[in-house]
């Protein structure tokens, strides 16, 4: 029989993680600039990364769709790059919009290849990137995320 004040215990260490490890501050949604004020960016800035994160999730979802994955792969993808573009190694990727999609890209190359049976390799993901970003490229991103 489980304890209920063994229950309750784990129920506050596992709030007590949200609130600190895995905290993600919405600053898509949010119209509070503190989080894009320590990157230095505009408010136009804002607009274009907001639209241009869009843009990355649909053409995600038909990636997936096209090898039919499940759609939640998206999701875990979308998450790592919102946690990504919160850390300092992202201030490159806020100011070039090639190195804000080698990102993307590489978030999702990471949630295909730990949320799916089949993992999809860099080689692939460069071909689908039209050669854009090499295997090094994605395998130096996902060491930096």
């Amino acid at each position: 029989m489980v304890d209920r004040e063994d229950i309750l215990a784990t129920l506050a260490a596992m709030l007590g993680q949200e609130d600190t490890c895995y905290f993600c501050r919405d600053y898509i949604l949010h119209d509070d600039p503190s989080e894009f004020r320590k990157f230095q960016l505009s408010e136009e800035d804002r607009v274009t990364i907001r639209a241009f994160r869009s843009t990355m999730g649909l053409w995600a979802y038909h990636v997936i769709e096209f090898v039919k994955f499940d759609r939640e792969t998206v999701g875990y993808a979308l998450s790592c790059f919102d946690r990504f573009l919160q850390t300092e190694y992202a201030r490159e990727a806020l100011s070039d919009r090639a190195v804000f999609q080698l990102a993307f890209v590489t978030c999702l190359y990471t949630a295909i290849k730990t949320q799916e049976p089949t993992s999809m390799s860099p080689e692939l993901f460069s071909k689908i990137c039209h050669g854009s970003y090499s295997v090094e490229d994605f395998e130096r991103m996902e060491g930096m995320i």
